[in-house]
């Protein structure tokens, strides 16, 4: 199913050569949601250790707990300050590249 993958680029109506991918999952592997999630899985901790703040939630019956970040497939949403969005945002970054992803 990938063997052999060409990929090309589409800015403002002008199509790049085509070009083998050196990185990343490709989409429509049933693998692809499970490798990503390895990438994934430790960037709340790393969120949460960065800035000890965020949104205190309380489900029903339950404790309070603080929120800085929410994950659901590959998006990510951030909140907070406007300093603690940017340090986020920094730390987001390093562990991105740190682990070889963007």
């Amino acid at each position: 199913m990938f063997d052999d993958v060409l990929v090309s680029v589409l800015i403002a109506n002008h199509t790049s050569v085509p070009f083998s991918p050196a990185t990343g999952v490709l989409q429509g592997s049933v693998l692809s949601p499970h490798l990503y999630s390895l990438y994934i899985n430790s960037l709340p901790a790393v969120l949460r250790y960065a800035v000890s703040r965020g949104t205190m939630v309380s489900p029903t019956g339950m404790p309070s707990v603080c929120v800085n970040s929410l994950l659901f497939a590959d998006d990510v949403a951030i909140f907070g300050s406007r300093t603690d969005v940017q340090t986020m945002l920094d730390v987001a970054s390093d562990h991105s590249f740190s682990l070889g992803y963007r």
